[in-house]
Order: C-alpha cells, then sequence, then structure tokens
C-alpha cells in the first residue's frame, strides 16, 4: 500500500515494523556518512550528471572559505571563476591532466591544494564525479626546502670536492719536491676538514629538522655552570687570548636545557667572534637577565667581538643556510654555523638577536627561558 499524503510506503502492523527499521537503518547509514564527510580532513565536492555541485563538505569550505549557500547547484565551469575571482586560485590547466593537478590558492589563506578528481563510471544517476581537495601546503614547500637544500649542498661540496681531486692526481701524476709535497697535502687535509664540517653540519640540522624537541636531553642546571664548562672547553685560535667574562649577574640563575645542543650554539658563535676579527680584539662573554621583555624571564649569554661586523642587509641573511657574510675571503666555513644556532635556540623556547655595525664588531645575544633560582 501507498500513503498518498507522504508518498511512502505505508505500513500496517507486521509490515510497518520492518518498513521503519529500514528506514531507521536508512537514516543511520545517511548519518554516518554525513558524520565521515564532515570529519574528513579532505574537501569533497560531488558533482550531479550535469556537472553542477551536489554536495561540498565542510572540510572544502574550511579551506577555501566558500560556504555550500554559495556553492550548491553551480556548475562546474563558474565554480572555477568563483574559485579564480574570490581565491585569486591560479586554476590550471586541467585539459593537461584532468585527474590529478595542483592548485595554488591565495585566500583566505595561502595554500597550495592537491585536487584528485573521480569519475563515477556509472556507479551512481546522482553523482556523476567526486573532487577531492587536500592541502599539501607543507609538504609542497618541505620538499621545495629539501630540493633548495640539496642543490646548495652539493654546489658547496664541488669546490672543495675539486680541490681534493686535483691535488691528489696532481701528486699520483708528477714528481714534486718535498715542500710542494707538503704544500700539497696540506691543501688535500683543509679541504677534506671543510668537507668533513659542512657534512656533519648538514646532519646536524636534518636530525634538528626531523626529531625536533624530541632531539632534546633536558637537563636543570644553573647557567653560569653551563658557561664555565662551556668556556673551559674553548680553546681559541693560536695568538688570541681567551673570551673574557665581563661580569656575572644572577649565577644561581637555572635553565632546562640539553647541555650539548647549548655547547654547541654557544661555540659556533664564540668561534665566529674570533674568526670575523681578524685584527684581533678582545671577545667577551656576559651573561645577563632579561624579566621584562617577556611573559617569562629568560637568560641570556651575550658575545660581544671587536671584529668586522656586519651591515643591516647581512644580518637580515645570517640565518639562511649557506650564507656567509665575507664569502670571497679567506675566512674559513660552512654557512651553516648560525642556521644551527637559531634551531637550537628555538627548540628550547629561546631566540638569538644580533647587534652590529661594519667595522665595529658585532654582539650576539643567546636568549633561553629561565627556571627558578635554585633553592637552599
Amino acid at each position: 500500500m501507498v500513503d498518498h499524503v507522504s508518498g511512502m510506503p505505508s505500513c500496517q502492523g507486521e509490515e510497518m515494523t520492518a518498513c521503519q527499521l529500514s528506514c531507521v537503518a536508512l537514516q543511520t547509514k545517511t548519518d554516518e556518512l554525513d558524520t565521515i564527510l564532515c570529519l574528513t580532513p579532505e574537501g569533497v565536492m560531488a558533482l550531479d550528471g550535469e556537472l553542477r555541485i551536489r554536495y561540498v563538505n565542510q572540510a572544502f569550505s574550511r579551506l577555501t572559505g566558500l560556504l555550500p549557500q554559495h556553492l550548491l547547484g553551480l556548475d562546474e565551469t563558474s565554480f572555477w571563476q568563483m574559485l579564480s575571482e574570490v581565491n585569486r586560485a591560479e586554476v590550471p590547466d586541467q585539459a593537461a591532466n584532468p585527474d590529478h593537478w595542483l592548485l595554488n590558492i591565495q585566500t583566505p589563506i595561502r595554500r597550495i591544494l592537491d585536487v584528485q578528481r573521480v569519475q563515477g563510471q556509472g556507479l551512481s544517476k546522482s553523482i556523476s564525479a567526486v573532487l577531492c581537495f587536500r592541502d599539501a601546503t607543507r609538504e609542497i614547500e618541505l620538499q621545495q626546502l629539501t630540493n633548495r637544500f640539496l642543490s646548495t649542498a652539493a654546489h658547496e661540496l664541488r669546490a672543495p670536492l675539486a680541490s681534493v681531486f686535483g691535488f691528489a692526481e696532481a701528486l699520483l701524476t708528477q714528481d714534486f719536491d718535498p715542500e710542494s709535497q707538503r704544500e700539497f697535502i696540506g691543501i688535500i687535509h683543509q679541504e677534506s676538514a671543510r668537507m668533513t664540517n659542512l657534512l656533519n653540519e648538514m646532519l646536524d640540522l636534518a636530525r634538528i629538522e626531523a626529531r625536533g624537541v624530541q632531539d632534546l636531553a633536558l637537563v636543570r642546571m644553573p647557567v653560569m655552570v653551563l658557561l664555565r664548562q662551556t668556556l673551559q672547553g674553548f680553546k681559541p685560535p693560536n695568538g688570541r687570548v681567551a673570551p673574557v667574562v665581563v661580569s656575572v649577574q644572577e649565577p644561581e640563575t637555572c635553565v632546562s636545557v640539553d647541555p650539548a645542543k647549548l655547547q654547541q650554539a654557544i661555540l659556533n658563535v664564540l668561534s665566529n667572534a674570533y674568526k670575523y676579527s681578524p685584527q684581533g680584539g678582545e671577545v667577551s662573554v656576559e651573561l645577563t637577565i632579561d624579566a621584562q621583555g617577556s611573559e617569562r624571564p629568560m637568560a641570556g649569554i651575550r658575545i660581544c667581538d671587536q671584529g668586522i661586523g656586519m651591515t643591516t642587509t647581512q644580518i637580515g641573511h645570517i640565518f639562511d643556510r649557506f650564507y656567509r657574510v665575507h664569502h670571497n675571503s679567506q675566512i674559513p666555513g660552512t654557512g651553516l654555523g648560525m642556521s644551527i644556532v637559531k634551531e637550537i635556540l628555538e627548540l628550547h623556547g629561546g631566540h638569538v638577536q644580533v647587534h652590529s655595525l661594519p667595522g665595529q664588531g658585532t654582539r650576539i645575544e643567546l636568549w633561553i627561558p629561565m627556571d627558578q633560582p635554585v633553592s637552599h
């Protein structure tokens, strides 16, 4: 029987019970599907047989800012035009690859969306195609960063490797006097050390990025104890005096740090202080406290030199990987040291500040969140 008011099958007695169960089951399946589509992180859009938008989920609206009421019923051509105008999207030529492409949108947030189109292939009379939109921004940016990193690393390794190969080949194929041989072997040793340092620092950066805070073995200790241990193990260049500890404030100020990692950061900065003050001059180290500059009091390790200094432009690039302030000079370096310093400090919840003027030296401050003073 048919209920002429509702147009739905009329159920009586046992038949009504079976019908109700069927309707409840159908409604349950519909609710489950709606929940799944609402919770999925990927944007989903369904097109009907006339390629008009039949359905969009909440994730699609979160990715693009476009609401269902503005989209439902639009044909596909109008949709791409809206996306281009409202989201300033760079819509690619889908004819080149109609099933899979990348979509760049600029608003509400700059994103790179991985779009995949799946044809219905007659499985449903009401749905002819489904488009899935996945936020691939981080993935694409990391891939681009990795490609640039590897390309630059290969370029940086090419020069020392060429020197090692060239001088080794010369020693193997020609006869040289002992003095020349020592000179060539010295160059090979120097360039090999340069490559070793570069590879070690690249591995340090890769490990820090891969493991993040999991790479830290935190220990609570007084900053001054850590600083003394670091300075005791530091050997200044030949002919230079050891760093001068200018003053000691709050000697019992404690921090929770990975001692090895923070010592690596301090030593990188100390090494630069001597390296970029080739004419000499005092290198000083000072422990200072900033209890006002942030929500949490910070302990600062301030390292100053009287060297060649930097311009504002050079300071702006100091944390760039493989960037060297004086690339064409005889000052050795890989251009990764300050990148590592920045990564280490940020892992500890701290930051680095750089102050410098050409010809007037450089002051670098390493700031770390403070713990409470040691109680007696």
